[in-house]
């Protein structure tokens, strides 16, 4: 490029090669892109050098026959020849790649490998070379990939065939199709759970590899398997049959499964004989300290485990700003950032209280599905994480409209 300066105010750039052998200035392409033929310079890519006389390619395909050139669909229908009249400079021989020496204008360097140029249209794809002109080779992120059809694209990595309708590590298929796992997918008719396509007549929300339907309030997820809530039970990431002589108790950490006794109950994940221990807000204290001993009406769950009982309640998601305790009382501070019939009149900001003892451990910055009883508040779900919980958050939603 030439920077030429125009009165005081105008500054022209030129694009322009220059000859390495006569030293011959060409206007209109930049040294980066020119081939030198004789004294001019080119562009191959829609120009041929044959015999030191520059000719407009006809067609991708033109190869150098003799002095002339020629359009050569099939290439074992003739024997071209390469390009003539390539001039070549001293100053190029000293040219490196990697550590070893090479000539630019006959050879090409690939991330530290030498190929001997056939043509002006070679480039490099990592570590190997190829040709514009090659049939059913491409070039996918620095990756060349060989004997694939030629209307086949590079997107983000991934080579897309057209005909294709199975998906594989490299190839996958065209235009409407996604893939899932190994299969293709319309999203229009399908729902795909950790590579595993399903029909959406089965259901619209993934479980893991599975899928269910939200409206179906027997259907449950747990730690990525369906279950049914008739006669199962989620404990943390296991499921169990409902029995008598079975109880789970949870806390935001942990799930135990423990055998019923007489005397006991749980308390935050702890199974506590009602004798010797004191149970507040998920804390056990001896019973020699004479505090109030409550027991938790029922366990949070995971957010997706609530779904569909909830549709009808009157829920919210609120996000604990602040704690404080007042003798027996805990104050609650909340920000509400969704609502279903709550009908708040403090705009985000929701103030109560709830029995210390006898509500579970709350921890300040994280968000909850609440349900609101008469006058009172308190927590159905353990902490909703906004990102990765988004699907049930969404058919949350969905139940409610």
């Amino acid at each position: 490029m030439l920077k030429i300066f125009v009165s005081g105010a105008v500054t022209l750039f030129v694009w322009l090669a220059i000859s390495p052998v006569q030293g011959k200035m060409t206007w209109g392409i930049g040294q980066q892109a020119a081939y030198c033929c004789g004294s001019n310079a080119y562009n191959p890519l829609n120009e041929i050098c044959c015999d030191k006389k520059i000719f407009t390619r006809p067609s991708a395909e033109t190869k150098c026959c003799g002095k002339g050139a020629i359009k050569n669909r099939d290439p074992q229908s003739h024997a071209p020849s390469r390009s003539h009249g390539l001039q070549f400079s001293s100053s190029l021989l000293g040219s490196k790649c990697d550590s070893n020496s090479f000539n630019p204008q006959i050879q090409i360097c690939c991330s530290g490998k030498i190929h001997q140029k056939s043509s002006e249209l070679i480039k490099c794809c990592g570590e190997d070379a190829y040709s514009f002109t090659d049939r059913n080779v491409l070039c996918c992120n620095g990756i060349l990939h060989k004997s694939v059809p030629e209307d086949s694209e590079c997107v983000g990595g991934v080579i897309y065939i057209k005909e294709n309708s199975i998906c594989h590590l490299s190839t996958r298929p065209r235009v409407d199709k996604h893939c899932c796992g190994k299969q293709a997918f319309d999203p229009r008719k399908h729902i795909c759970c950790n590579g595993h396509r399903h029909l959406k007549t089965r259901g619209t929300f993934c479980c893991g590899s599975e899928v269910f339907a939200h409206y179906d309030k027997f259907s449950k997820c747990c730690s990525g398997h369906v279950y049914n809530a008739n006669t199962t039970e989620c404990c943390g990431s296991t499921i169990f049959e409902k029995k008598k002589s079975q109880i789970c108790c949870s806390s935001t950490s942990e799930a135990v499964i423990y055998k019923k006794k007489d005397g006991h109950r749980c308390c935050g994940h702890h199974y506590y004989n009602t004798s010797l221990w004191n149970c507040c807000a998920e804390h056990l204290k001896p019973m020699s300290l004479k505090q109030n001993d409550r027991q938790l009406k029922e366990r949070l769950k995971p957010l997706m485990e609530l779904i569909p009982q909830v549709c009808e309640q009157k829920v919210f998601l609120g996000k604990v700003e602040s704690q404080t305790l007042v003798e027996t009382h805990r104050y609650v501070l909340l920000q509400v950032l969704w609502e279903k019939h709550l009908n708040s009149t403090d705009g985000p900001w929701l103030q109560f209280h709830v029995d210390h003892c006898g509500s579970p451990v709350l921890e300040n910055g994280m968000t909850y599905l609440w349900e609101k009883v008469n006058d009172d508040y308190k927590p159905l779900s353990l902490p909703v994480d906004l990102a990765s919980d988004v699907p049930h958050l969404y058919g949350l939603l969905k139940c409610f409209s």
